[in-house]
């Protein structure tokens, strides 16, 4: 009798740990159908922000989250429009229709007939990579903020101290980074975006701080980066685009899809995970959001088009570098800077009212 009473406490032993053992995925594996919410508190109801994805993201340990844009900013010197200081402006702005879409160059993109190597004042296609701070916005009181215009491709040293580069605001303004009274030379503060909202005020960039929260420091995080591709089989350019991919902090894997991860060094394949457009649209509804390798830009010069990722913070680093977020062969990196006359991808943010 005693065998059988310890045999039976064995069995059951087994049976509760085995219950309670959480299955989390391996690096490099498919990631669970399972929810992962980061927060027990019920999930707040979004707002009807026009061209904001439906994902929410946590960027601090303040519970403040964001939406991400449908897609990356595009600009076009062709048309009008109101900055929010009440000027008229020329060119407008408005977000890629697909995530996955970016320009690139002449023969390099998912927009045929634009090129970002011929950016300049009356170019009439769009283009996608921009200087840092070029809203627009023209400070009266920063006489070294040279370069503010969403076409400029100014790549020479102005020789100033406060403004090496002469993108972005002056050392000796109150505030170096794209926020308080500087918010302006942020695009989605001052600029109105035509499938946006159409409203100055409505969007905004991370930060650095932000990006690193939302990359490294939120629940889940290691869990909820990765690159990847999609496969555009009507396309009559690129047939794959590459980028990177994030999850939402609420997270359940659309039934049939895999998703892996990067490994523990935060580096991945591109090939790691291969959507065509029916899959992403599930990732999408999913809440995941995409960023296009859209190379960057010195002066007229594009290179890595669909090999690396560059994409702007709104923190300034010094009198000539501001910070960015880059990934490029499958690894991702926050908390780096380059030169603010570099032409990079802009992806903006809604705060979830």
């Amino acid at each position: 009798m005693k065998k059988i009473i310890f045999a039976l406490i064995i069995f059951c032993a087994t049976l509760f740990f085995a219950s309670c053992e959480k299955d989390t995925p391996t690096q490099g594996g498919s990631s669970h159908n399972t929810d992962t919410p980061d927060t027990d508190v019920e999930e707040p109801e979004l707002d009807n922000q026009e061209g904001a994805l439906s994902g929410l993201f946590s960027i601090n340990g303040n519970g403040d989250r964001v939406r991400f844009a449908q897609g990356n900013l595009q600009f076009c010197f062709d048309g009008r429009r109101t900055a929010a200081d009440g000027s008229s402006k020329q060119g407008v702005f408005r977000f890629a229709q697909n995530q996955w879409d970016y320009i690139g160059s002449l023969d390099k993109g998912t927009l045929p007939g634009c090129d970002n190597s011929k950016i300049e004042a009356g170019y009439p296609g769009w283009v996608d990579l921009l200087g840092w701070a070029t809203s627009g916005y023209e400070n009266r009181s920063d006489n070294h903020c040279w370069f503010n215009m969403p076409w400029s491709s100014a790549g020479i040293p102005t020789n100033f101290d406060d403004n090496y580069t002469g993108y972005g605001p002056s050392m000796n303004m109150a505030d170096l980074n794209l926020t308080g009274s500087s918010a302006n030379y942020d695009w989605g503060v001052y600029n109105p975006i035509t499938n946006g909202g159409n409203t100055p005020g409505q969007w905004r960039l991370l930060t650095n701080s932000e990006w690193v929260y939302l990359r490294n420091l939120r629940p889940h995080a290691s869990e909820k980066f990765a690159t990847g591709c999609i496969v555009l089989s009507h396309s009559d350019r690129n047939d794959t685009v590459r980028g990177c991919i994030f999850l939402p902090d609420r997270w359940k894997l659309p039934e049939g899809l895999s998703f892996r991860l990067m490994s523990a060094n935060g580096s991945s394949n591109y090939t790691d995970n291969l959507y065509n457009i029916s899959q992403w649209k599930q990732m999408e509804a999913a809440g995941a959001v995409f960023l296009p390798a859209g190379g960057y830009r010195k002066t007229n010069a594009v290179s890595l088009v669909n090999v690396g990722g560059y994409y702007w913070t709104s923190t300034c680093f010094s009198n000539s570098d501001a910070y960015h977020v880059y990934f490029r062969h499958g690894t991702l990196v926050t908390d780096r800077h380059t030169d603010r006359w570099r032409g990079q991808s802009v992806r903006l943010v809604h705060v979830n009212k």
